[in-house]
């Protein structure tokens, strides 16, 4: 049993996860790439691994935010696939649709997938298909939002995406303040995980801890615009 690997039987968020993984998988050997490692193994060699390294079966959604973080490290689905990119936004956000039913990715769900893949990557995010933006503006201006949060800027271009209401300024006043709360809203939520994510990953036993500020470079290397961390 590895002491690192026990995170994947409490909720953890899929960076904590995929660190603490690394840490299992590196056998000190600079030719191994941890990484290579687990990306080489069946998916079901995999939870074969975490079980035996964590002493008992992975949480469901442990296991797949694991998977999630190398999907998103080596493929560009996240970027190009709008299927894809719903599936993992939920699975990042602890909300998995393991059914085969439909969850739409809300907006908030959104803004920590493109937080933590900047955080996991540390690489400024990929082209993105038209399939993918025209999702993401149409979940901004289905939840009301007046203009594209600055969380979305990567996506969505600035400016507003609801017509002006041009005709009654009450109801524009309304609907900016709205907005506004909302942006808000989203805003505390991924500050929130970032907090989380900060905690978790310095509870973990790791053999070569992190350095303090390893978040913020990473969204710098990645180019992130966000000042949640």
């Amino acid at each position: 049993m590895n002491n690192v690997m026990r995170v994947f039987l409490r909720p953890s968020l899929a960076t904590t996860l995929f660190i603490a993984a690394l840490d299992a998988f590196d056998t000190g050997d600079a030719n191994v790439s941890p990484l290579q490692a687990m990306i080489d193994l069946s998916p079901h060699t995999l939870f074969l691994e975490i079980t035996q390294d964590a002493g008992g079966e992975p949480l469901p959604e442990n296991y797949h935010k694991l998977m999630a973080a190398l999907e998103l490290i080596s493929s560009n689905n996240f970027e190009q696939s709008e299927s894809d990119f719903i599936r993992l936004c939920n699975i990042l956000s602890d909300s998995p649709t393991l059914d085969g039913s439909f969850d739409p990715a809300e907006p908030h769900e959104i803004a920590w997938a493109l937080t933590e893949r900047a955080i996991l990557t540390g690489r400024p995010l990929g082209e993105l298909s038209q399939a993918v933006v025209g999702y993401v503006e149409f979940m901004l201006r289905d939840q009301g939002f007046a203009s594209v949060p600055s969380l979305f800027q990567d996506i969505v271009p600035q400016g507003d995406i609801l017509p002006d209401f041009t005709g009654d300024p009450e109801i524009f006043s309304a609907v900016n303040d709205l907005s506004s709360n909302m942006t808000g809203d989203i805003t505390a939520f991924v500050t929130e995980r970032v907090n989380r994510l900060r905690q978790e990953v310095a509870a973990l036993p790791l053999r070569r801890p992190l350095p303090q500020d390893w978040i913020e470079q990473a969204l710098k290397d990645a180019g992130d615009a966000s000042s949640a961390a």
